[in-house]
């Protein structure tokens, strides 16, 4: 009997390490395997760590294939432990296994012996490699669930913070608990931070001559000081950001939710004693606009009466107030005065277009090149094989050349699957972008208090100025320079500073032709 050569294929992802799929495991029953079937093992190809749902990065595989390419009918098999150590993907598993059967190579499992090559055995070897893919897909669906109920029972999935370890409870499972004398050393240092009189370089220092460490053993800096402070899981919260969901935790939280909010306003500079519901969202004037008495921002309360409570917008250095809904309602009518005309609206609606098509014929040119990319690589395996039949090259050239020209239609054809077109609908964009042009007030009244802040920062980049009544003329940022000229209402602004126009909002006075009032505005759009 001649001898016969064989290369093993070995493949480990962590999780496996511990499950009897070591290298070391897998090295032994191939090679029991080859020496009871008189294979020679003439090479070994190791993907240590690696995940078999996907032939992508894993460098063994692809070396694999080349040697055997390389050494075409000189290697009678593939020896595996599984056939699930070559891809638990069935599409990819017939893939490999067909580029193998082009250089006489077949894939052999040293623990489900499959040594025919009748139909039945084809057969079975591809209900084998979908069973891999069906049980690789049932353990991350278990695993995503399984992640999911640890989260609702309120247990983290990653890594703790300073201050916990994970121990086993009465159960089994492993649970976050107080990590001594850390956790201690770490609350201290919150409630000194509460008191708004240490900065994050003090209470550094602090936990290092404490003793207190990073997860590497490193001393803390003001930067690990800082994520101290902004992370939820000290007071009970678990935020599982791909989810983008919150879970209450089960564990024994460092901070109640009140003593978390104040060192987060701590951090931001704010003052102590508001709740931070009443500060932030019920006010999202607040710290945007200025006191055109001392220059300094206004800030907001409420004012209980005697029957209902009243908010107010105010400024100290001196001081001096204005009711809420009168400086609301005085900012809504400054959105409206930078509503733009119809004629905007229209060139806006044709750079749209215009940018939409731009993008949508540059992907059309991208798939042309591909396509001719392709056709030119089979033109060019057919002249490879015409000169192959007229025996102007020999079989050893024409090889090598046949299968470059494979791999390179393979790479454009990949290239060109992944070449999606995946704009939006042009009208539904365009008739949001009217809408909010349009409508700049409305939007503002019905959106959340980051939608309303990022609006506001959006026109305004530097803010409003107050002079108790009435706004100075503002500085708009550069999207609405030059579309000043053919906003509806020029005269909302009444301040002190009214009559002190910025050049950026003189030309609201200045009336234009149509036409050159569109071909502007159509300019700074592009610019934009």
């Amino acid at each position: 009997m001649s001898k016969k050569f064989g290369v093993l294929y070995l493949r480990v992802s962590s999780e496996e390490q511990t499950r009897n799929f070591s290298l070391e495991n897998q090295k032994q029953k191939t090679t029991e395997y080859c020496k009871n079937n008189d294979y020679e093992v003439v090479e070994t190809f190791i993907d240590p760590g690696r995940s078999a749902t996907t032939i992508a990065g894993r460098p063994g595989l692809l070396e694999l294939l080349d040697y055997c390419f390389k050494n075409k009918g000189a290697i009678n098999a593939v020896i595996c432990y599984r056939l699930d150590r070559v891809s638990r993907n069935t599409l990819d598993f017939l893939e490999i296994k067909r580029r193998l059967s082009e250089c006489g190579v077949k894939i052999l499992s040293a623990s489900e012996p499959l040594e025919s090559e009748d139909p039945s055995t084809e057969f079975l070897t591809t209900i084998l490699a979908a069973i891999a893919r069906m049980d690789n897909e049932v353990r991350k669906s278990r695993a995503i669930q399984g992640l999911e109920k640890r989260l609702e029972n309120g247990l983290n999935i990653t890594q703790l913070p300073l201050g916990y370890v994970m121990k086993k409870d009465l159960s089994g499972r492993s649970v976050p608990v107080r990590k001594e004398p850390e956790f201690s050393h770490l609350q201290k240092a919150g409630y000194l931070y509460m008191t708004n009189r240490f900065s994050m370089k003090q209470i550094a220092d602090f936990l290092n001559e404490k003793g207190v460490r990073t997860m590497y053993g490193h001393e803390l800096s003001t930067n690990s000081v800082g994520k101290f402070i902004k992370c939820e899981f000290y007071m009970g919260i678990i935020h599982a950001k791909r989810r983008n969901k919150r879970y209450k935790g089960s564990y024994e939280a460092m901070f109640s939710p009140e003593e978390w909010y104040i060192m987060q306003e701590v951090a931001a500079g704010k003052p102590l004693g508001v709740k931070r519901s009443q500060r932030y969202l019920n006010f999202p004037l607040r710290n945007f606009i200025s006191s055109g008495l001392s220059g300094e921002m206004l800030t907001g309360s409420y004012s209980k009466g005697k029957n209902a409570k009243f908010g107010y917008y105010y400024g100290n250095k001196p001081y001096k107030s204005v009711r809420k809904h009168i400086l609301e309602d005085a900012f809504l009518a400054v959105l409206n005065a930078l509503e733009p005309t119809p004629a905007v609206i229209e060139s806006f609606g044709q750079v749209l277009h215009d940018r939409y098509s731009e993008k949508y014929n540059q992907i059309k040119e991208d798939a042309k090149s591909i396509e001719d990319n392709i056709a030119v690589q089979k033109m060019y395996k057919v002249k490879v094989c015409e000169q192959r039949i007229s025996e102007k090259i020999d079989g050893e050239t024409f090889n090598g050349e046949y299968n470059t020209v494979e791999n390179h239609i393979t790479v454009n054809n990949l290239a060109r699957n992944e070449l999606t077109i995946d704009l939006c609908n042009i009208d539904i964009a365009l008739n949001f972008s009217k809408f909010f042009l349009e409508h700049l007030s409305n939007f503002w009244r019905v959106s959340s208090y980051e939608d309303k802040r990022r609006l506001q920062f959006l026109l305004f980049p530097s803010g409003l100025l107050w002079d108790f009544p009435g706004f100075r003329t503002p500085k708009l940022s550069p999207l609405f320079r030059l579309k000043a000229d053919v906003f509806s209402n020029p005269n909302i602004f009444i301040g002190e500073g009214a009559g002190d126009r910025s050049p950026v909002l003189a030309c609201w006075l200045v009336r234009r032709p149509r036409l050159l009032r569109l071909r502007s505005v159509r300019h700074s759009l592009l610019a934009a």
